[in-house]
């Protein structure tokens, strides 16, 4: 069964509690005024006249109550609204977003700093996936290239079965290479979830370098283009 809305069901409790006041006030009224009454007669016909008047005031002001407690049920939702439209706002992609704090140090505001935390982390783990996607993309574009430039290059013209051979034997360092990054890759994505503890290890440098650069000669060679390290 679908519940109504939060704000028709505030509404509905707070008239519910106005309703209940009036007709214990009304009551407490009329015994009050009819045992005067009863005990002096001539009081009686005032007795009523209180009464009457009490049920007019109460009938014609109940439009403001009801005015009043709509507004009232507004205000008293209106910080979870924001909260709603800051969330839609982030999960469309607008991620400068926050709930405003009122700086009245209560629930709500404990609440809007609780849900601004999460904003944040959440931010940065989206920051985070970007920076690994273009770093990603970087990475694996360096041996496809390779691969690529290879395969080009030994089919320019014919070439000697040792030509062959070796331009085979680049492409099968550069998928090596390829499979070496994608391993650091997801070696990476475990460090950053936590799955995985860090773990280290010198480099050397100039090994690397080389590397590449042995790589690429097919493609510098094609080009004349000569690479000088310092």
């Amino acid at each position: 069964m679908k519940q109504a809305p939060i704000r028709i069901r505030y509404f509905t409790q707070l008239i519910g509690l106005l309703l209940v006041s009036y007709i214990i006030f009304f009551g407490i009224l009329c015994m009050v005024e009819f045992r005067k009454g009863f005990l002096d007669p001539e009081l009686m016909t005032e007795a009523l006249h209180e009464v009457t008047l009490f049920f007019i005031v109460g009938l014609v002001s109940l439009p403001l109550a009801l005015l009043l407690a709509w507004r009232q049920t507004r205000t008293l939702l209106s910080p979870l609204h924001e909260m709603l439209h800051t969330a839609e706002h982030i999960g469309g992609g607008d991620f400068s977003r926050r709930i405003k704090i009122n700086r009245s140090y209560d629930e709500l505001d404990q609440l809007a700093t609780s849900f601004n935390a999460a904003f944040d982390r959440y931010e940065a783990a989206v920051d985070k996936l970007k920076n690994f996607s273009a770093d990603a993309a970087h990475q694996l574009r360096t041996p496809l290239t390779s691969i690529r430039s290879a395969g080009e290059i030994a089919l320019l013209k014919e070439r000697t079965p040792a030509e062959y051979e070796e331009s085979l034997r680049q492409i099968l360092e550069d998928i090596h290479d390829l499979s070496v990054i994608i391993d650091q890759l997801l070696l990476l994505a475990r460090l950053e979830t936590g799955t995985t503890q860090r773990g280290f290890e010198t480099v050397v440098l100039e090994e690397s370098v080389d590397r590449n650069i042995d790589r690429f000669q097919p493609l510098l060679d094609q080009n004349n283009i000569t690479l000088n390290i310092i």
